[in-house]
């Protein structure tokens, strides 16, 4: 009886990790709202549906003047929908975090393999971070989401050159601009930009089609930018945060995200150079156990495919990979 339970479950063990992973997070939809941001996030989206505004944002009947809309307005639908509560508030950011479960296996598939798409999605799906952001609903799980969603979607425009992967990339770019700011942009951006410096195909970065994925960015944000225009642009006599007549196209495109580092305004990082570092020892958990084992046996694999090529001439080709 014992083994025939493991040769099924040994059988269906991809599908019984993905049903497991589903059943996590649901349950994190019915766990409460957490202090403090989570908690804001969810006041400011219920306040949404109530005034009926969903271009101009307010907590508390005062103007706010931090995070980009699209949580809120995905909330305040959801809200309108299921009624106020904890399940509607989270609604929307677990079913795109488990779609975006789906474009890591569609990535990786495209680039490797079918195991390899398996294996990716697995991993991401299981990480501590993951089991965090389904339940603790702030901008960066959506800002997560996005970009795996567009980096999906501009690989399969760099592969087959399909006009609906640039269109589809363009447009989660947005969406994960409209997330968290436009340090989105700059991810995504480092992540082709670093692509094609690896294959040495820098010629691409002239395509005139990367012009139309621009338009096609700003296009899609223009209801944000309008209603930041129309709330803080159109009223100087506003003070927010301690600035006096911001510009709210001003603070979103610069401010937010760059403001702490040039002292634009009161809140300032003071974290060290190492801090991404810590946060991938705790976020990545299981999997950073594997993580320095895999690097040093890249580095060693690299460094002997190096020394192969530098010692054989007509391999020169595995030198480009480096």
């Amino acid at each position: 009886m014992l083994s025939s339970v493991l040769r099924i479950g040994w059988k269906y063990r991809v599908w019984l990790s993905f049903g497991a992973i589903i059943i996590i997070y649901v349950s994190n939809l019915f766990i409460d709202v957490m202090d403090v941001d989570a908690a804001q996030y969810a006041s400011i989206s219920m306040e949404m549906l109530e005034r009926g505004d969903y271009l101009q944002v307010y907590h508390g009947g005062r103007d706010y003047l931090d995070k980009p809309p699209l949580l809120f307005w995905l909330s305040a639908l959801s809200m309108s929908i299921f009624g106020v509560s904890t399940f509607a508030y989270k609604l929307p950011a677990v079913c795109i975090l488990l779609f975006s479960l789906y474009a890591t296996y569609r990535f990786g598939r495209l680039w490797y393999s079918h195991r390899h798409g398996i294996l990716a999605s697995l991993i991401v799906g299981t990480t501590e971070a993951y089991s965090l952001i389904t339940n603790d609903i702030r901008t960066d799980g959506l800002l997560t989401s996005f970009v795996i969603l567009s980096l999906w979607q501009i690989s399969r425009y760099l592969l087959a050159r399909t006009w609906s992967g640039l269109i589809w990339g363009s447009i989660y770019t947005a969406c994960a601009l409209m997330s968290k700011g436009p340090i989105a942009l700059i991810i995504v951006g480092v992540a082709i930009g670093g692509h094609l410096l690896i294959r040495r195909e820098l010629s691409r970065v002239w395509d005139y089609r990367w012009l139309i994925y621009l338009v096609i960015i700003a296009i899609v944000l223009l209801p944000m930018c309008y209603g930041l225009y129309t709330q803080f642009d159109l009223h100087p006599e506003k003070e927010v945060y301690g600035l006096k007549g911001p510009s709210g196209l001003e603070f979103f495109f610069w401010t937010q995200s760059f403001g702490r580092i040039t002292g634009d305004i009161y809140w300032a990082n003071n974290t060290s150079f190492l801090t991404f570092f810590h946060t991938i020892l705790w976020d990545f958990q299981p999997w950073v156990l594997f993580l320095v084992p895999t690097l040093i046996r890249f580095v060693r694999r690299a460094w002997s495919h190096k020394r192969y090529a530098t010692s054989h001439p007509k391999q020169q080709e595995y030198i480009s990979l480096f």
